[in-house]
């Protein structure tokens, strides 16, 4: 008699942070992911910065990240993503990103240049709050939208102002195409 023990070993993968990477100043930088439940990957796990927070220079979230041999779409910025990177001064976002988080850039005083992708659907409550931006560039022919009013908004009171202020200008190039639909929202 012949005994066959069968063993069905399904991998799983965990909610929880795994390590990808993001570009700074070209070069490849261990960076902290979450998978999700739709296939893709947010750069982050929504509680803390994504890199060591004394990184500097430019940053490129790419629109892909191969985590333990499989492909992952990039699909989001978490929360609190690059929470008081302080170093940072350049920020750009692949295509595939459809959601900045809540305060993604929160204490990043020194970022003056931002390239958001086509892709981009919704920008999160004070992602780009208290910045120094200079420019954005927004690739996306609809506008995305704001989940809260203070996205760009400077408080001089610090978060939850009841009376923010905008300082300076901030230049947006978007599509040609959509310079009215950004206009009207």
């Amino acid at each position: 008699m012949l005994t066959l023990i069968i063993c069905s070993c399904v991998a799983t993968m965990t909610a929880g942070p795994v390590n990808g990477y993001v570009l700074v100043n070209g070069e490849q930088l261990t960076a902290e992911y979450t998978l999700l439940d739709n296939g893709t990957v947010a750069l982050g796990s929504g509680q803390n910065a994504c890199i060591p927070q004394y990184t500097a220079g430019r940053v490129c979230v790419p629109g892909e990240v191969n985590i333990s041999g499989t492909t992952y779409t990039v699909s989001a910025v978490s929360d609190l993503a690059f929470r008081f990177c302080n170093q940072l001064t350049y920020v750009e976002i692949k295509e595939g990103a459809e959601r900045i988080g809540n305060f993604a850039f929160v204490g990043c005083n020194k970022i003056t240049e931002i390239s958001l992708p086509s892709t981009l659907k919704t920008i999160g409550s004070g992602a780009f709050i208290n910045l120094p931006l200079e420019r954005i560039t927004c690739n996306a022919v609809e506008p995305p939208v704001w989940e809260y009013n203070d996205v760009f908004y400077f408080h001089e009171e610090g978060i939850g102002d009841s009376n923010p202020r905008h300082i300076g200008s901030i230049r947006l190039t978007v599509p040609e195409e959509s310079v009215a639909k950004y206009m009207a929202s």
